[in-house]
């Protein structure tokens, strides 16, 4: 494996971030999905949100999310399915 490229004068930062998976819509998840959201088609070549249970508030990121380039998937099977669709 290369050496990769990273953000000089960022500890633990490359520079291209590749195909990115979120796991779940939590405090976490979504803060990081809103992190990588601006990302997509510069450090971020695609991204990909498993977004767990189903509610009201994650529905409506999700929505927001997919209308800004994310694939995004609910349920047991969202990464499987999400695999499906990236291809």
């Amino acid at each position: 494996m290369g050496r990769v490229a990273m953000i000089a004068g960022r500890k633990h930062a490359p520079q291209h971030l590749g195909r990115v998976l979120v796991l779940g819509l939590g405090k976490s998840g979504r803060a990081a999905a809103e992190y990588l959201l601006p990302l997509l088609g510069g450090r971020v070549d695609a991204l990909a949100v498993a977004a767990g249970a189903r509610t009201e508030e994650s529905e409506a990121f999700a929505e927001a999310a997919a209308a800004r380039g994310a694939l995004v998937a609910f349920g047991d099977d969202a990464v499987a399915e999400l695999a499906a669709q990236a291809g």
